[in-house]
């Protein structure tokens, strides 16, 4: 095709590749568009949106609200019942892993509200979570939800399943995660820090103010789980440890912080062995506070 493909490749920071092909000028009239592109229109809907990570929330928040819909939040299973009982929803977005309960029980709740209030049509119920292995989604099916969406929420995915859902066709989605090895926890140090383009994108949809108070509430959510890390390890607690991190590792994939997130998982994938966990902990510290100068840096930018 006559193309030339280029390549910019540094240590530590990555790759980027791009492409230049020349092709020739359309010999037809333009035409207009007469109908959005897919065929399909934007439909607008109450949705209940249940996130107990303050940072997750807010990213999500801010992409529904975006696109045009009215949106309830709740942090708690306990909140999003009374919200659910007290209105009425189109959607729901629906965390699997809550502070209370599991969103498995949620999901269970809100049907039998639905048949005490006698709905005609149910709400359709997404499962969100960061398990995203394919048997734990065909077990979040078969427990009753209609459809998925991985952590973090990609906002093109989040759009086309409320759209589908809405016009009454249901979407699964399904996805895999890997997981680092143990050698793997070894270059670490050596990952990207943050991923400019997610913070970029979240800036060009969500606007300077609503990025800046989601990177606030990351810098405080973030510092007390650092705090909350350190006293399980003192305590010689692994399961706490694992749990926080993948609190953490929440917030560092909705913001695009790679190192972070790879630290985070590499702790919750590791053995209980607590002297590996604290020798990977004292990496996350220094993660968590250069991604934190990384993240106001560019919002000065």
């Amino acid at each position: 095709m006559n193309g030339e493909i280029y390549v910019d490749s540094y240590l530590g920071e990555g790759s980027r590749f791009w492409f230049v092909i020349p092709l020739e000028q359309c010999a037809l009239d333009g035409q207009e568009i007469t109908s959005p592109i897919g065929g399909s229109e934007t439909v607008n809907g109450r949705v209940l949106l249940i996130e107990d990570n303050a940072v997750n929330l807010m990213v999500a928040e801010g992409f529904l609200v975006n696109m045009g819909h009215h949106v309830i939040a709740a942090e708690t299973g306990e909140d999003a019942k009374v919200m659910f009982a007290e209105h009425d929803f189109d959607i729901a977005l629906v965390d699997i892993n809550l502070p209370d309960c599991s969103g498995v029980d949620l999901l269970k709740a809100f049907r039998h509200i639905e048949n005490t209030k006698a709905k005609s049509e149910k709400t359709p119920m997404i499962a969100v979570s960061a398990h995203v292995f394919n048997e734990e989604v065909e077990s979040y099916l078969e427990a009753g939800f209609d459809g998925y969406l991985p952590k973090p929420v990609d906002r093109e995915d989040l759009r086309d399943t409320i759209q589908q859902h809405l016009a009454n066709k249901v979407t699964t989605y399904l996805a895999s995660e890997s997981q680092p090895s143990q050698s793997e926890l070894e270059t670490l140090e050596e990952s990207m820090v943050i991923d400019e383009k997610v913070l970029r994108d979240d800036l060009s949809i969500l606007g300077y103010d609503r990025v800046k108070k989601i990177v606030d509430a990351f810098v405080e959510s973030s510092q007390q789980i650092i705090e909350e890390l350190e006293s399980a390890a003192q305590t010689d607690d692994g399961h706490e440890v694992k749990a926080l991190a993948h609190k953490l590792k929440g917030s560092a994939a909705a913001l695009g912080l790679t190192q972070l997130f790879e630290i985070c998982l590499a702790i919750e994938t590791a053995d209980d062995h607590i002297g590996r966990l604290l020798s990977v902990l004292e990496l996350l510290i220094q993660s968590r506070q250069q991604s934190v100068n990384r993240l106001q840096g560019l919002l000065i930018d």
